[in-house]
């Protein structure tokens, strides 16, 4: 995360489309405890950002 933070906004958008991509992958597998996981990246994601910057922070906020 720190990496993406670091290296600025399009890093987070695409840390952001992976950890959707994880996240219903793991809906999917009824998998919760990576889910879970999946929702904790979520929220440190946004932390970092404005929300209202790009839609797929509205997606992840979803989550």
């Amino acid at each position: 995360m720190d990496r993406c933070v670091a290296v600025g906004k399009n890093a987070l958008i695409v840390k952001s489309a992976d950890t959707l991509d994880s996240f219903y992958y793991y809906k999917e597998a009824q998998n919760e405890i990576e889910m879970e996981r999946s929702r904790h990246i979520a929220r440190l994601i946004l932390q970092h950002v404005d929300v209202s910057t790009d839609p797929i922070f509205e997606k992840l906020k979803q989550i």
